[in-house]
């Protein structure tokens, strides 16, 4: 790997130290783990969001088809938030 320093004569271009390229690498990973991290928790927020509202439809169709003491829409919507 190589790597551009800017000098008054132009652009040099020299090789990395292998200090340089361990330090690069250990970066380059950290950042896609970061990266997948996001998008897994991305994910699961998205199921978990998902699983919520179907619970809360579920829920609302029990109120309002309860044998009992069925509720309108209304009363459901009001109880379900």
């Amino acid at each position: 790997m190589r790597k551009a320093i800017l000098t008054q004569s132009g652009v040099e271009y020299v090789d990395l130290t292998p200090e340089e390229v361990t330090a690069r690498e250990a970066e380059e990973a950290t950042a896609e783990a970061e990266a997948t991290a996001k998008e897994e928790a991305r994910v699961a927020q998205e199921a978990t969001d998902a699983q919520t509202a179907i619970d809360k439809a579920s829920a609302k169709a029990k109120l309002i088809a309860a044998e009992y003491a069925p509720l309108t829409e209304a009363e459901a919507d009001t109880i379900v938030l």
